[in-house]
């Protein structure tokens, strides 16, 4: 998943009935994608925490 996503192919995580959505639905996926990956890090000093996690899900751009 994570070779997909540093390859910007995003989109093929994104069921393709869903694809056809508009631009901004899509946009949204893809950003709780980011979100999710931000928060499976190794590393748990570099994940987000839940209260900036709440700002990003709620944060439109």
């Amino acid at each position: 998943a994570w070779s997909l996503w540093s390859e910007e192919k995003g989109t093929e995580f994104i069921d393709p009935v869903l694809k056809d959505a508009a631009t901004s639905t899509s946009n949204q996926m893809l950003r709780c994608l980011h979100i999710g990956f931000l928060c499976i890090q190794e590393d748990p000093a570099t994940r987000p925490t839940m209260s900036t996690v709440v700002l990003m899900l709620g944060n439109d751009s």
